[in-house]
């Protein structure tokens, strides 16, 4: 069954990396693809990282995403992982894998791997305008 429009076929929370105890956000987006944003917290220039995976992807990876027809419709069961804590994340050598554990009926972890998103030098200025405003006001 595809998801309405009204319906809210995203997720975003927060994270921490199991080896380093590092902060990330997240965010999925279930729309047409699985497309999965990390973004690592207190970190300049803040360091972001992007994946995008197909349904035919997802069911090579994992026998747990055979079970839908679209990727709408894993979200009810995504979003269940969310909610037990079942994501984590791995920085290694600057890449970073997002990964979902092990779970009864899933064979083994579904590990995607994530691509620094690189960082533009305007983006960086901004960035670093931003976090001067905030000293500013907190002084």
């Amino acid at each position: 069954m595809e998801k309405t429009p009204n319906q809210k076929s995203n997720l975003s929370f927060d994270l921490v990396d199991e080896k380093s105890n590092k902060g990330y956000s997240a965010h999925l987006d279930f729309s047409r693809n699985l497309d999965i944003t990390v973004k690592a917290k207190d970190e300049f220039p803040q360091k972001e990282y992007e994946g995008s995976f197909t349904l035919d992807e997802l069911k090579k990876k994992s026998r747990f995403f055979k079970m839908f027809d679209s990727i709408a419709d894993s979200f009810d069961d995504v979003k269940l992982f969310q909610e037990q804590k079942s994501f984590f994340v791995l920085y290694n050598d600057n890449s970073l894998t997002f990964r979902i554990k092990k779970q009864i009926g899933i064979q083994d972890d579904v590990i995607f791997p994530l691509v620094q998103k690189s960082s533009d030098i305007k983006e960086v200025v901004d960035e670093l305008c931003k976090k001067n405003n905030e000293l500013k006001k907190s002084e």
